[in-house]
């Protein structure tokens, strides 16, 4: 579950009494959840001080390791929520195993190439 979701359940708040506390939308817990966008600072630190953990707490993933700092990560963050078809690739990613992501590696990069000596012939 959801680290928001599990947060709100456990502190026994709907959607729409946790949005009222923090000044928000209903909508914008809802896509909280579902994973489709995270809080800005100044609602992390409201959800922070209301559920009483920190911000750290909040934004950290499963692992434990905290990469929202990290400028590549929310690059490839901001490709994933412009680009529906990199999310898709990284859902797919998840599942696969280390030699499989190389060899996926290889054929992209193979594709790009072909393209890319196609569109010298044609110019």
């Amino acid at each position: 579950m959801n680290m928001f979701k599990k947060l709100r359940t456990k502190n026994s708040y709907s959607q729409q009494q946790l949005a009222d506390l923090v000044n928000v939308h209903q909508t914008a817990v809802s896509q909280w959840e579902n994973e489709k966008c995270m809080p800005d600072i100044d609602t992390l630190k409201k959800l922070a001080r209301l559920y009483k953990v920190s911000i750290d707490y909040l934004v950290e993933f499963d692992s434990g390791i905290q990469y929202v700092n990290d400028p590549e990560v929310l690059e490839y963050l901001d490709d994933m929520h412009k680009r529906p078809e990199m999310k898709m690739l990284f859902k797919v990613s998840k599942k696969a195993s280390k030699e499989e992501i190389k060899e996926t590696v290889v054929i992209v990069e193979a594709l790009r190439n072909r393209r890319k000596q196609e569109g010298e012939d044609d110019g």
